[in-house]
Protein backbone atom coordinates (compact mmCIF):
# COMPACT_ATOMS: atom_id res chain seq x y z
CA UNK A 1 0.00 0.00 0.00
CA UNK A 2 2.67 2.69 0.47
CA UNK A 3 4.45 1.92 -2.92
CA UNK A 4 3.46 4.32 -6.03
CA UNK A 5 4.52 3.99 -9.48
CA UNK A 6 6.33 7.61 -10.89
CA UNK A 7 5.69 7.81 -15.03
CA UNK A 8 8.01 10.37 -16.42
CA UNK A 9 7.61 11.50 -20.09
CA UNK A 10 9.95 13.67 -22.13
CA UNK A 11 7.98 16.98 -21.70
CA UNK A 12 8.82 17.32 -18.18
CA UNK A 13 5.73 16.04 -16.09
CA UNK A 14 5.62 13.53 -13.49
CA UNK A 15 2.93 10.86 -12.57
CA UNK A 16 2.68 9.15 -9.22
CA UNK A 17 -0.26 6.30 -9.21
CA UNK A 18 -0.77 3.68 -6.11
CA UNK A 19 0.64 0.51 -6.75
CA UNK A 20 -2.76 -0.73 -5.54
CA UNK A 21 -4.59 0.90 -8.55
CA UNK A 22 -2.86 -1.64 -10.90
CA UNK A 23 -3.79 -4.72 -8.79
CA UNK A 24 -6.87 -6.29 -11.11
CA UNK A 25 -5.41 -5.92 -14.70
CA UNK A 26 -7.55 -6.97 -17.72
CA UNK A 27 -6.15 -9.67 -20.08
CA UNK A 28 -6.15 -6.46 -22.81
CA UNK A 29 -4.33 -4.43 -19.95
CA UNK A 30 -5.46 -0.98 -18.30
CA UNK A 31 -4.87 2.70 -19.07
CA UNK A 32 -1.59 3.31 -16.89
CA UNK A 33 -1.35 7.00 -18.02
CA UNK A 34 -2.99 9.81 -20.44
CA UNK A 35 -0.38 10.32 -22.72
CA UNK A 36 -0.92 13.75 -24.48
CA UNK A 37 -0.77 14.11 -27.96
CA UNK A 38 3.31 13.78 -29.60
CA UNK A 39 5.08 12.63 -26.30
CA UNK A 40 5.61 9.30 -24.95
CA UNK A 41 6.46 7.82 -21.75
CA UNK A 42 10.45 7.01 -21.16
CA UNK A 43 10.28 5.67 -17.51
CA UNK A 44 8.18 4.63 -14.70
CA UNK A 45 10.02 3.54 -11.46
CA UNK A 46 8.82 1.86 -7.94
CA UNK A 47 8.52 4.48 -4.88
CA UNK A 48 8.44 3.36 -1.67
CA UNK A 49 6.96 6.64 -0.09
CA UNK A 50 10.18 8.23 1.27
CA UNK A 51 11.96 8.61 -2.00
CA UNK A 52 13.59 11.01 -3.85
CA UNK A 53 13.60 11.61 -7.53
CA UNK A 54 16.03 12.94 -9.48
CA UNK A 55 15.24 13.86 -13.32
CA UNK A 56 17.68 14.91 -16.03
CA UNK A 57 17.34 16.58 -19.14
CA UNK A 58 19.12 16.80 -22.79
CA UNK A 59 20.74 19.65 -22.37
CA UNK A 60 22.60 18.83 -19.09
CA UNK A 61 20.37 20.11 -16.74
CA UNK A 62 18.77 18.24 -13.63
CA UNK A 63 16.56 18.16 -10.51
CA UNK A 64 16.08 16.41 -7.29
CA UNK A 65 13.08 16.56 -4.94
CA UNK A 66 10.99 14.04 -2.72
CA UNK A 67 8.33 12.07 -4.08
CA UNK A 68 6.05 13.65 -1.48
CA UNK A 69 6.18 16.32 -3.56
CA UNK A 70 3.90 14.59 -6.12
CA UNK A 71 0.33 14.12 -5.20
CA UNK A 72 -1.16 10.81 -6.22
CA UNK A 73 -3.37 10.79 -9.08
CA UNK A 74 -5.47 8.28 -10.86
CA UNK A 75 -4.61 5.81 -13.74
CA UNK A 76 -5.67 8.35 -16.72
CA UNK A 77 -3.95 11.16 -15.23
CA UNK A 78 -1.95 13.02 -17.43
CA UNK A 79 0.64 14.75 -14.49
CA UNK A 80 2.07 17.60 -13.11
CA UNK A 81 5.21 19.38 -13.58
CA UNK A 82 8.49 17.78 -12.73
CA UNK A 83 11.36 20.04 -14.36
CA UNK A 84 10.49 23.41 -16.02
CA UNK A 85 12.59 22.74 -19.29
CA UNK A 86 13.95 25.49 -21.39
CA UNK A 87 13.58 25.98 -25.10
CA UNK A 88 14.22 22.69 -26.85
CA UNK A 89 14.84 20.62 -23.89
CA UNK A 90 13.81 16.68 -22.96
CA UNK A 91 14.32 14.83 -19.91
CA UNK A 92 16.44 11.86 -20.88
CA UNK A 93 15.78 9.85 -17.62
CA UNK A 94 14.93 9.43 -13.73
CA UNK A 95 16.13 8.33 -10.73
CA UNK A 96 14.99 6.92 -7.81
CA UNK A 97 17.01 7.47 -5.00
CA UNK A 98 16.40 5.45 -1.73
CA UNK A 99 18.06 6.83 0.58
CA UNK A 100 17.33 3.65 3.02
CA UNK A 101 19.43 1.73 0.93
CA UNK A 102 21.36 3.52 -1.18
CA UNK A 103 24.41 5.13 0.80
CA UNK A 104 26.64 4.21 -1.59
CA UNK A 105 24.89 4.93 -4.78
CA UNK A 106 26.24 7.66 -7.35
CA UNK A 107 24.65 9.11 -10.31
CA UNK A 108 26.37 8.40 -13.56
CA UNK A 109 25.83 10.31 -16.50
CA UNK A 110 26.53 9.51 -20.37
CA UNK A 111 26.46 11.86 -23.20
CA UNK A 112 26.23 10.77 -26.83
CA UNK A 113 29.84 11.72 -27.56
CA UNK A 114 31.15 9.25 -25.11
CA UNK A 115 32.40 11.26 -21.73
CA UNK A 116 30.66 10.19 -18.88
CA UNK A 117 30.99 11.20 -14.97
CA UNK A 118 29.99 10.00 -11.57
CA UNK A 119 28.86 12.58 -8.71
CA UNK A 120 27.58 12.04 -5.14
CA UNK A 121 23.70 12.44 -4.92
CA UNK A 122 23.93 15.16 -2.04
CA UNK A 123 25.62 17.15 -4.98
CA UNK A 124 22.18 17.98 -6.37
CA UNK A 125 20.39 19.63 -3.76
CA UNK A 126 16.85 18.90 -3.15
CA UNK A 127 14.26 21.18 -4.22
CA UNK A 128 10.49 21.49 -4.90
CA UNK A 129 9.57 19.95 -8.29
CA UNK A 130 8.68 22.31 -10.80
CA UNK A 131 12.06 24.15 -10.91
CA UNK A 132 14.79 24.60 -13.25
CA UNK A 133 16.85 22.42 -11.39
CA UNK A 134 20.92 22.69 -11.43
CA UNK A 135 23.60 22.12 -13.86
CA UNK A 136 23.98 17.95 -13.96
CA UNK A 137 26.89 18.13 -17.02
CA UNK A 138 28.55 20.90 -19.08
CA UNK A 139 27.49 20.26 -22.47
CA UNK A 140 29.09 21.88 -25.63
CA UNK A 141 30.03 20.73 -29.13
CA UNK A 142 32.60 18.36 -27.85
CA UNK A 143 30.67 16.94 -25.46
CA UNK A 144 27.13 16.46 -27.13
CA UNK A 145 23.45 15.74 -25.54
CA UNK A 146 23.44 14.05 -22.61
CA UNK A 147 21.84 10.45 -23.49
CA UNK A 148 21.40 8.64 -19.89
CA UNK A 149 21.28 9.06 -16.43
CA UNK A 150 21.57 6.14 -13.96
CA UNK A 151 22.30 5.39 -10.04
CA UNK A 152 25.55 2.57 -10.19
CA UNK A 153 27.10 1.27 -7.04
CA UNK A 154 31.27 0.34 -6.42
CA UNK A 155 31.59 -3.06 -8.31
CA UNK A 156 28.50 -2.26 -11.07
CA UNK A 157 29.90 -2.74 -14.52
CA UNK A 158 28.78 -0.55 -17.47
CA UNK A 159 27.80 -1.98 -20.89
CA UNK A 160 27.50 1.31 -23.15
CA UNK A 161 26.35 0.97 -26.42
CA UNK A 162 26.71 2.84 -29.58
CA UNK A 163 24.79 3.68 -32.59
CA UNK A 164 26.87 1.24 -35.08
CA UNK A 165 26.31 -1.36 -32.46
CA UNK A 166 29.68 -1.16 -30.92
CA UNK A 167 29.30 -2.16 -27.15
CA UNK A 168 31.89 -1.26 -24.40
CA UNK A 169 32.43 -2.87 -21.00
CA UNK A 170 33.59 -1.48 -18.28
CA UNK A 171 33.88 -1.14 -14.51
CA UNK A 172 31.90 1.65 -12.71
CA UNK A 173 34.69 2.36 -10.56
CA UNK A 174 36.95 3.48 -13.60
CA UNK A 175 34.66 6.14 -14.17
CA UNK A 176 35.58 8.97 -11.63
CA UNK A 177 33.05 10.62 -9.07
CA UNK A 178 33.41 14.79 -9.78
CA UNK A 179 31.52 17.35 -9.51
CA UNK A 180 27.70 17.60 -11.38
CA UNK A 181 29.08 21.23 -12.71
CA UNK A 182 31.64 19.62 -15.46
CA UNK A 183 32.16 17.98 -18.48
CA UNK A 184 33.04 14.79 -17.11
CA UNK A 185 36.00 12.40 -18.70
CA UNK A 186 36.13 9.85 -21.75
CA UNK A 187 34.43 6.99 -21.24
CA UNK A 188 34.39 5.15 -24.71
CA UNK A 189 36.40 6.18 -27.87
CA UNK A 190 34.22 6.52 -30.70
CA UNK A 191 34.97 6.47 -34.48
CA UNK A 192 33.81 9.31 -36.44
CA UNK A 193 30.39 9.79 -37.01
CA UNK A 194 29.25 7.46 -34.55
CA UNK A 195 27.28 8.27 -30.95
CA UNK A 196 26.13 6.63 -27.92
CA UNK A 197 22.64 5.70 -27.59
Amino acid sequence: EQRSLMFVPPRGTVKKTSLSAYRHVRVVGVNAINVEEGDELIDVQITGGEDEVVLATRDGMAIRFHEGDVREMGRVATGVRGIRLRADDIVIGMVVVRRAVDAEATLLVVTENGRGKRTDVDEYRLQGRGGQGVINFRVNEATGKVVAIKAVYPGDELMVITRKGIVNRQRVNEIRVIGRNTQGVRVVALDAGDRIM
